[in-house]
């Protein structure tokens, strides 16, 4: 919310200092407005580093409250304004913790939002958290509680003093109630941040630095939105090095919480599958009143819950659905796939999504192609059906048969190549069909699965209009994908990206396409530097591009084509030595293997460029690699 509100602040600032309309319109656009105009004072000794161009919205927010929003009524205007557009409405992040409270796998929860939507969410689980959203209430912060409490550490939407510009966050790091509840984290055993990337310059970033380094094994998970760590503030990064530190990338709130609980088992909380019960609870509540009036009304309430008790009962097939639904969520794929049938689902769309997702997270794990298979033709139930689909569950498909076509027993198969065909075909429709302005995640992940499957049909599968549209959607995801240079998924993107073109550059002989897909791999492999298999992997596709361009060129450009087998030769040279080098992510037999084929590689072009010298170096490790492999 801090980096929509900070885009809400600065097109309200553009607007006071009379910018033209069309300036205000983007925050972006009103940001360079104001900065060329010299409007953002002292932003570079407030903010240091901060790139106008490239804004980091979250930092700007309390730089803009501190310059230039200083009433409290002001601010409080703010926030509520922002507030009240999301329409106090709880998301499925808020509901799950409620639930992790009501079960006591949590006990205290920190926030720097305003809003109410933490404490709706315990209160829907049927409980009331101790609420501590002042400084004076932080000193009762309990580090053991036991009642739930939940800490708003930049004050709430009905503090009478919020805590937005710079001074105040940085106030906070120095306020010895603030001091007290972090240091309470010592007799906690687990702290989750999720959602936070500690974008200001000090306050709380300042405090779990101090608390971090007074209980250096406190165990941290850092759950975050972007697929790189590059996104959060340096001094959060250089905590998370630390030992029992750990960084969970990729996490949208909802699908986290959601993956957490059904790894847990919960499923749905009572309040939503026995709502009931919810009511009955609350009638135990209510003291037996005096005036008969008042009693005959409690009465009429009880006389209410047992009405609705007895009203119609659901039909077997409804009550066996409304269960699957609470097992799906609770992972309890096994009891789902038997409770709703084959038959059920040919006839009704959600018995059918229930069905497919149950019977294809049971195969992915199980890398079992039958029930891979069995989800598909579920899934087509759900399309026959009429299911309804904004192309999320079209993603999902695509990619049930992409693990159904890697199955063991089917690679190189006609049913593998099948397979990956229509996971191909139906990564497409799924990115047609989803906004990527509503859904850029879904859409990211239907664009990389469609140029991924595309790539595993290899040369002989993939015709040069597929490869040609998956190049082309690539290039588009690139501009969507946010994180830094070091972002894994982007890397990804980019070294998929060069494999397609060299795929293309095979088939239709294009040198531009080489020339393009080594500029790519070889920017992506000075990037790539973790000590796994895929950055080896990196340097062994850029050997192959380029050998790929040597072979084109060999007759019209010998000596280029020479000076590129030469490179190639090095590059496979180089990957063979990362292999053996120890990653995290192979064992030595595998890294043996991939070692061997690269220096086997080396070893042809080295013999086609008559080296013999270094032909007879790389015969040397390869006597070295199959004496180890026969170990």
């Amino acid at each position: 919310m801090a980096s929509e509100i900070a885009k809400d602040l600065t097109r309200e600032l553009a607007k006071l200092q009379s910018a033209p309309e069309t300036e205000t319109l983007d925050p972006s656009r009103a940001l360079i407005w104001l900065d060329e105009r010299e409007y953002l004072t002292d932003i570079a000794r407030l903010l240091p580093n901060f790139d106008v161009g490239d804004p980091n919205w979250g930092r700007l927010y309390g730089y803009l409250f501190e310059q230039f929003f200083r009433s409290d009524n002001k601010q409080r205007a703010i926030i509520k304004a922002a507030i009240d557009r999301s329409e106090g409405k709880v998301n499925w992040a808020h509901i799950c913790l409620g639930e992790l409270v009501r079960c006591h796998y949590a006990h205290t929860v920190l926030t720097t939002n305003f809003d109410q939507l933490v404490l709706q969410g315990i209160i829907l689980a049927g409980m009331i958290p101790v609420v501590a959203d002042g400084l004076s209430a932080l000193s009762r912060v309990a580090s053991l509680p036991d009642h739930p409490q939940v800490v708003h550490l930049h004050g709430s939407m009905y503090t009478y003093e919020l805590r937005n510009s710079v001074g105040d966050t940085f106030a906070t790091q120095d306020d010895l109630s603030m001091q007290g509840t972090m240091f309470g984290l010592k007799d906690a055993e687990l702290l989750v941040v999720v959602g936070y990337s500690g974008s200001e310059e000090g306050g709380v970033v300042t405090l779990l630095e101090r608390a971090c380094a007074a209980i250096p094994n406190l165990m941290v998970f850092w759950v975050l939105f972007e697929d790189s760590i590059e996104a959060l503030n340096p001094r959060v990064r250089k905590m998370l090095a630390g030992r029992n530190k750990f960084a969970i990338l990729n996490q949208d709130a909802d699908k986290f919480f959601a993956q957490l609980v059904r790894g847990l088992g919960f499923g749905a909380p009572g309040w939503m599958t026995d709502p009931l019960a919810v009511l009955d609870s609350r009638k135990k509540l209510i003291a037996d009143p005096t005036d008969p009036v008042i009693a005959r009304l409690k009465r009429d309430f009880g006389l209410g819950i047992g009405r609705l008790r007895s009203a119609s009962a659901p039909s077997a097939e409804d009550m066996i659905l409304e269960q699957a639904t609470i097992d799906s969520l609770g992972g309890r794929d096994s009891s789902v796939v038997l409770g709703v049938t084959e038959a059920m689902a040919s006839s009704d769309p959600d018995a059918a999504r229930l069905r497919a997702i149950s019977l294809g997270r049971l195969g992915s794990t199980a890398k079992a192609s039958d029930l891979l298979a069995a989800s598909v033709k579920a899934w087509a139930a759900f399309f026959e059906a009429g299911g309804a689909d904004d192309g999320k569950a079209r993603t999902i498909l695509a990619q049930t048969l992409f693990d159904l076509a890697e199955a063991p027993g089917n690679q190189n198969g006609v049913q593998s190549k099948e397979a990956f065909r229509r996971a191909m075909e139906t990564f497409r429709a799924a990115t047609e069909e989803i906004n990527p302005t509503l859904s850029r995640s879904d859409w990211i992940e239907s664009a990389l699965g469609f140029a991924e499957s595309v790539a595993e049909q290899g040369d002989e599968g993939a015709a040069v209009n597929d490869l040609t549209a998956a190049i082309e959607i690539l290039d588009r995801a690139l501009t969507v994908l946010t994180g830094g240079s070091q972002s894994r998924q982007k890397l990804a993107a980019e070294e998929r990206l060069g494999i397609l073109l060299c795929m293309r550059a095979r088939q239709s002989k294009s040198e531009a396409d080489y020339h393009r897909a080594i500029d790519i791999l070889e920017d992506v492999s000075q990037r790539a530097v973790a000590p796994e298999s895929w950055s080896a992997g990196v340097v062994r596709n850029l050997a192959v591009a380029f050998r790929g361009l040597a072979e084109l060129i060999k007759h019209d450009a010998p000596d280029e084509a020479k000076d590129s087998y030469r490179r190639a030769a090095d590059l496979y040279q180089e990957s063979a030595r990362l292999y053996l080098g120890g990653l995290r992510d192979i064992d030595e037999s595998e890294a043996l293997q991939a070692a061997m084929w690269a220096y086997e590689e080396a070893e042809k072009l080295y013999l086609v460029l008559k080296d013999a010298d270094a032909a007879v170096l790389i015969e040397g490790e390869l006597r070295r690699i199959r004496a180890e492999l026969e170990k």
